[in-house]
């Protein structure tokens, strides 16, 4: 039986899916299997897929979707409820990632050395076209975290599913949400209610690529409501003090600024609403804050140039000029050519 699971999502990726499965073919970690999801690609994707499986029957199956469900988080659930999964950890892909030959090999050491149920490892984004590298993310992390963690270092754990090897067991009956932002942190989120220790390897072994027909690129304000209230009902069902506080970091990290900068990139939304409707949240369900030990100041600092910078949002956010803080980021990151992740 292998060891870890390769679940790779894909949907109109002729592009990429070739190039996608030849980096997982060529790891330096034998023990795995792939198994692909295709979301009723239109392309010659399947096509491709079929001729992949065929060429590598022994590692390789693919899962046909009959009728569109047009999510990520229903397809990766797609994969969770297929019965097919043989590993006993699983990484969950993108079909155009690009990632480094010891991407698996370093995540499943880490999590064999650490007895833990997650391992991760950093990441760049880069942009499709140019390959400029727009930032890198989860350097500096200690090499293990134990549950619970200290300061709030959970919340600063990118969301995203695609540099984590998961342990099958963890996941047990857990799904993804079926919105289309901010699903896999609440994923997460909910495992980290059963989760004992998060293993980091301090290399960027799995590179995004930024392309502007991403969903992240074009989010709407219906989905930043549905994943604002995902997170009250995961702080209403935790029984553990330390997930209630960290759920109300992320809550002012992601609706109150990863969210409305995504809607501010997006000319057809309306952001001077959102943030109406973010303020009303903090205030109704969080109390604008007041008391969190996690927003403050001295435990901000703890985070560097980034808690400085949630400090000023909160700062912003308390006197009606939050729109300049998005101004601000939106020019700083254009100009430089940069991304800055919360």
């Amino acid at each position: 039986m292998p060891e870890i699971t390769v679940a790779v999502t894909t949907h109109n990726l002729e592009r990429y899916i070739c190039t996608c499965v030849e980096e997982i073919l060529g790891q330096t970690f034998s023990s795995f299997e792939i198994l692909i999801y295709d979301d009723c690609s239109t392309d010659r994707t399947r096509a491709l897929l079929a001729e992949l499986q065929a060429e590598f029957p022994a590692q390789i199956r693919v899962i046909c979707g009959e009728a569109p469900l047009k999510s990520p988080a229903k397809a990766r659930n797609a994969i969770l409820d297929s019965g097919l999964i043989k590993g006993k950890y699983i990484v969950f892909l993108d079909g155009d990632d690009r990632i480094e030959e010891n991407f698996l090999e370093k995540l499943y050491a880490a999590a064999q050395k650490e007895q833990a149920d997650i391992a991760l490892c950093a990441y760049d984004r880069f942009e499709e076209g140019t390959g400029h590298v727009l930032c890198e993310e989860m350097r500096g992390f200690p090499a293990v975290i134990s549950f619970p963690p200290e300061r709030g270092l959970a919340a600063f754990i990118n969301g995203s599913l695609w540099n984590k090897l998961i342990s099958v067991e963890c996941i047990g009956p857990t799904r993804l949400p079926l919105f289309s932002a901010g699903e896999d942190l609440s994923f997460l989120l909910a495992l980290y209610d059963k989760c004992r220790r998060i293993a980091c390897v301090d290399e960027a072994l799995i590179h995004y690529r930024v392309r502007e027909s991403s969903v992240i690129s074009n989010i709407q304000e219906e989905t930043v409501h549905q994943f604002a209230w995902e997170l009250l009902r995961l702080r209403a069902t935790t029984a553990q003090p330390w997930l209630k506080d960290t759920l109300e970091l992320v809550a002012f990290i992601h609706i109150g600024i990863s969210m409305p900068l995504r809607v501010y990139s997006n000319p057809d939304a309306d952001i001077s609403a959102l943030l109406r409707w973010v303020s009303a949240y903090f205030r109704q369900n969080f109390s604008w804050f007041r008391g969190q030990r996690l927003l403050q100041l001295p435990a901000l600092l703890r985070y560097g140039v980034k808690g400085a910078g949630l400090w000023a949002a909160k700062i912003c956010y308390r006197a009606h000029c939050f729109r300049l803080f998005l101004w601000l980021y939106q020019t700083v990151t254009q100009r430089l050519h940069i991304d800055i992740k919360f």
